[in-house]
C-alpha cells in the first residue's frame, strides 16, 4: 500500500496493470495518448531503490498489456527533487515508442545496454539525474541536471506532440 504522500488524485485513478511491487495508472495530465505512470506500491525515492531486476521484469510485461509495446520510460531524479512539481514519490512515465524515440534532451547522458544497467548506474549516484530509454532495450542516464527546468520530461513530450 502506498504511503499518504501519494496525491489523492492518483490513488483514485484505476490501476490498469499491477504486480506485487508496482502499479500503472493513466497519467492525470497526459501529454500524449498512451501516457502512463509507473508507481511503486511502497515508498521509494527512485526506481533504483527497488529490488534489482524488479523494474525490468515488470516492464517486460506491462507495456504489452497496456497496448504501448514497445514503450519508453522516463524518470527524473529522486522523489525529494520532484516535490516541487507535486510528486513526492518515485514515479516514471511510460509512453509509446512512437513518441519516446523522438524525445530529445539537452543532456546527452551515458548510454547503457539495458534498463537494469542504467538503474545500476543510478544506484551509484548521489545527485539528481534523468533516466530515459526503451523499457526493454538501451537506456541513458544524465547527471547534473539541477539547472534544467523542473518539468523537463513534460516539456519534451509537448515538443514531440507539436
Amino acid at each position: 500500500m502506498m504511503t499518504s504522500t501519494v496525491p489523492l488524485r492518483i490513488l483514485e485513478e484505476p490501476r490498469i496493470y499491477e504486480d506485487a511491487l508496482f502499479f500503472v495508472v493513466k497519467d492525470i495530465e497526459p501529454v500524449v495518448e498512451g501516457h502512463f505512470l509507473l508507481i511503486s506500491k511502497t515508498y521509494l525515492q527512485c526506481l533504483a531503490d527497488a529490488p534489482r531486476g524488479s523494474v525490468s521484469e515488470f516492464l517486460a510485461a506491462a507495456p504489452v498489456d497496456l497496448g504501448i509495446s514497445p514503450a519508453w520510460i522516463f524518470e527524473r531524479g529522486r522523489a525529494s527533487f520532484c516535490t516541487s512539481v507535486g510528486a513526492p514519490f518515485a514515479h516514471a512515465h511510460l509512453i509509446p515508442a512512437v513518441f519516446g524515440s523522438r524525445v530529445r534532451f539537452q543532456a546527452a547522458g551515458n548510454q547503457y545496454s539495458d534498463l537494469e544497467r542504467a538503474l545500476d548506474a543510478v544506484r551509484q549516484l548521489a545527485g539528481e539525474y534523468l533516466l530515459w530509454g526503451q523499457a526493454v532495450g538501451t537506456a541513458r542516464v544524465a547527471v547534473d541536471i539541477e539547472h534544467q527546468q523542473k518539468r523537463l520530461i513534460r516539456s519534451a513530450f509537448v515538443e514531440v506532440r507539436s
